[in-house]
């Protein structure tokens, strides 16, 4: 998914959370935002070491242990409260859900297309799979994503849905 996805997502949950009585200001929502987008530092580290394209997920940002860890280091240094550290450790997570989707609904067989796994989930007590065609730039993965189906348009329909509950 793409950070508009991800953000949309992200902002649906600080909103439901509200809607369940957690109180969360301003600055704890762009916390929260800013969490939702954390796993995806390893953009930058890939331009580095070469994991770019769908091998940016194959980078540490991209598993749960180490996202719990980053959410510790987080809740700590910014002396978040337990519901808003537990929220973005919550969107770091389904961040990386989202990342994957593509690949849970081919092995669930709800869609036809055979996808390859994006996130290791249970590293570092398993290793990441030596996969045949990864898509090795940003370019050709943004665009083999964008001619994917339904990923695409389940991420518009997040938007569209943010964008409503923001106004209305």
């Amino acid at each position: 998914m793409l950070p508009g996805g991800h953000v949309a997502t992200t902002y649906i949950t600080i909103k439901t959370a509200e809607a369940l009585g957690a109180s969360i200001d301003p600055k704890e929502t762009l916390i929260i935002l800013a969490a939702g987008l954390i796993p995806d530092i390893d953009l930058f580290f890939g331009m580095v070491n070469g994991k770019t394209g769908e091998k940016h997920h194959q980078q540490i940002t991209h598993t749960p242990i180490e996202l719990f860890g980053i959410a510790v280091f987080l809740a700590v240094l910014l002396k978040l409260g337990f519901v808003v550290g537990a929220i973005s450790f919550f969107v770091m997570i389904l961040h990386l859900f989202l990342d994957d989707l593509e690949y849970q609904l081919s092995r669930f067989r709800l869609i036809r297309k055979i996808a390859q796994p994006q996130i290791n989930w249970l590293f570092p007590f398993t290793s990441y799979p030596q996969s045949q065609g990864r898509i090795e730039s940003y370019t050709n993965a943004l665009k083999a994503y964008l001619k994917s189906y339904p990923i695409p348009q389940i991420e518009v329909g997040l938007i569209l849905i943010a964008v409503l509950w923001y106004f209305f």
